[in-house]
């Protein structure tokens, strides 16, 4: 090599490699908390699903039976189609009536601990349990 030529070396600094990887570590943070709150809603869909399952073998034993006094999970599940879900528990909480009911489903891992239904109001509310 003469005197007075430049010599190019190809390669990234340290520096410009530090700043991708804090860049890269960013993204991945905010990749995380987002996976984090999509698993938290997935867990709150199951929750409704089995609610909306319970429900439904619920109107089933009325149509069969003309109250819905005397349902129980058991029941439900062997003859009217209620189809539980994984990780999912069902609690027919106060016990029914002859012309009214409440459900309560619970898991954990979502946004809520429960999700609660009375078939006066008809409408789901989050709950906090007491889910065991």
């Amino acid at each position: 090599m003469a005197c007075g030529e430049k010599t190019s070396s190809q390669g990234f600094t340290l520096i410009e490699l530090l700043v991708v990887v804090a860049i890269v570590a960013l993204l991945a943070s905010i990749a995380m908390s987002q996976f984090a709150l999509y698993k938290q809603k997935s867990v709150d869909a199951l929750m409704e699903s089995t609610m909306h399952e319970a429900r439904q073998a619920m109107e089933a034993y009325y149509v069969a039976q003309h109250t819905y006094a005397g349902a129980t999970e058991a029941i439900l599940l062997s003859s009217y189609g209620y189809k539980p879900s994984f990780s999912v528990s069902l609690s027919i909480t106060p016990p029914p009536s002859d012309n009214d009911y409440g459900l309560m489903v619970c898991a954990s891992g979502g946004t809520t601990p429960a999700f609660a239904y009375t078939s006066g109001g008809g409408l789901i509310s989050t709950s906090p349990g007491p889910c065991t």
